[in-house]
């Protein structure tokens, strides 16, 4: 599923029991988008997400360390950088293996 089957299918939801929706395929469209950004900005500023029933979106910091080219054998720098993770409920869980 892409960005746009998602703002389809959030529409969908939102709209399958009206029969005048209340609101349009572009409102869903820029709902989506600011949902987007404040997870990537809290993200960016260090802070966890946590939506119960769903999972908790958190940064993570990787040391540095060395490593080896396999191409070449030659030993590499990689810095320390941080990394967005994802942990599902157990709601989410039980729901994907029922």
């Amino acid at each position: 599923m892409n960005k746009a089957d998602l703002q389809e299918a959030v529409y969908k939801e939102i709209t399958r029991d009206e029969e005048e929706p209340s609101i349009s395929k572009n409102d869903t469209a820029n709902i989506i988008d600011a949902v987007i950004t404040v997870i990537t900005k809290s993200l960016k500023d260090g802070h966890a997400i946590a939506l119960r029933g769903f999972g908790t979106f958190e940064v993570t910091q990787t040391a540095a360390r060395k490593a080896r080219n396999p191409r070449s054998g030659e030993i590499v720098d990689v810095p320390a950088k941080k990394k967005a993770k994802f942990r599902p409920s157990g709601n989410l869980q039980a729901m994907m293996n029922s």
